[in-house]
């Protein structure tokens, strides 16, 4: 995959999330170290404020959304 189609994947799985919510891209981030990249530049997108020179808070809050997605749909 380019790093364009990995942007456009993305783009089209945060379009279906609400801003009050974490990103649903997070699963496929975490779950691909290349998909990292545009993740950020998809919240940036969305109003984050993930710089690009930070791989470790890029990370950490990758973790985070995908923790909160888990616990968000487990029960249902």
């Amino acid at each position: 995959m380019t790093d364009q189609e990995r942007q456009r994947l993305i783009a089209l799985v945060d379009a279906a999330s609400k801003r009050d919510e974490r990103l649903l891209s997070s699963v496929l981030a975490a779950g691909d170290p290349q998909l990292a990249e545009a993740y950020r530049l998809s919240a940036n997108l969305l109003g984050g404020h993930l710089p690009a020179d930070d791989r470790e808070l890029l990370r950490d809050v990758i973790d985070a959304d995908v923790r909160q997605r888990h616990a968000f749909w487990r029960p249902r």
